[in-house]
């Protein structure tokens, strides 16, 4: 009758493991006093509560989990610990809404000056009418703003852009024989480049305050007035982690950078001095 009664628990243990329709908790009585549990998760998965929950095993307890069943085994202190944590930990998910602001300004500002008259010749000064001041400056700004909808606990990822050749368009050279006869072709093809903007996001609650794991990039053609190659490419990754409360801006990152040219000459002289200002900024929202 013992090794009947013992066969059954196996076999009722094996079935709590494989049936997914069981109900949510059971119990079986652990030979040292500890007890083993299999816990049906409503909201979240084994792989996003284990992590908060292991704080709360027992020394020699064990806890692992698939999809959204736990199988615990620890002393009965230990498992009401879980259970109460699980009441706020397996709720329903918060809904948010993520911004990432990317924004990009680039300032010139070029000034010449020249003198009107002649060059010297030989051993002759420089013969000199007047002098004229020239100063131009422009002042560009591109702002790129996404959005996305998530889960608390979840990943999210978002990125958009187009493909852009990175050289000439095709072009074709043929060489041809007396008659007209073409005996050779060269087809130069265009390269393309994939210029993207998105984010990958990873975010947590607590509260009112937010944990996000976030990795924004962008890309963008190089502006004329940086003097790049054709077909450059200005690229910014970003990948970081940080905290904060819902509702406000944070900013993750940012680049300045400045570049002054000097020429001079018998004449004159210019001056041009650019400069690139980038920011990173981030806002995560509850929506209710």
């Amino acid at each position: 009758m013992f090794r009947l009664s013992r066969l059954f628990r196996l076999v009722v243990l094996a079935l709590m493991l494989l049936a997914p329709g069981l109900p949510p908790l059971h119990s079986v009585a652990h030979a040292q006093g500890s007890k083993l549990e299999v816990i049906k998760l409503k909201y979240r998965t084994a792989e996003q509560v284990i992590p908060v929950l292991k704080p709360l095993l027992a020394k020699d307890g064990t806890l692992s989990g698939l999809q959204y069943q736990l199988l615990i085994r620890t002393t009965p202190a230990s498992l009401a610990d879980m259970k109460k944590a699980l009441e706020t930990i397996d709720a329903v998910p918060r809904r948010l809404l993520i911004t990432v602001r990317q924004d990009a300004a680039l300032e010139n500002d070029r000034r010449s000056a020249s003198l009107s008259g002649r060059p010297p010749e030989g051993n002759e000064t420089v013969v000199a009418a007047g002098a004229s001041v020239a100063s131009t400056r422009s002042l560009s700004s591109d702002n790129n703003t996404q959005t996305l909808q998530m889960l608390e606990g979840g990943s999210a990822f978002i990125r958009t852009g187009q493909s852009v050749p990175a050289i000439a368009p095709q072009q074709s050279f043929a060489r041809t024989a007396p008659g007209g006869r073409v005996v050779g072709q060269a087809v130069i093809a265009p390269e393309y480049r994939e210029v993207m903007s998105g984010f990958h996001a990873t975010a947590r609650l607590d509260g009112d305050r937010v944990m996000l794991e976030i990795s924004p990039q962008r890309d963008t053609p190089a502006n004329p007035e940086q003097n790049l190659a054709p077909g450059s490419i200005n690229m910014q990754r970003a990948s970081t982690t940080v905290h904060g409360r819902l509702g406000e801006w944070i900013e993750i990152g940012g680049v300045s950078q400045g570049l002054l040219n000097r020429q001079s000459g018998v004449l004159g002289n210019t001056r041009e001095l650019s400069g690139e200002n980038r920011r990173i900024l981030i806002r995560v929202e509850e929506i209710r």
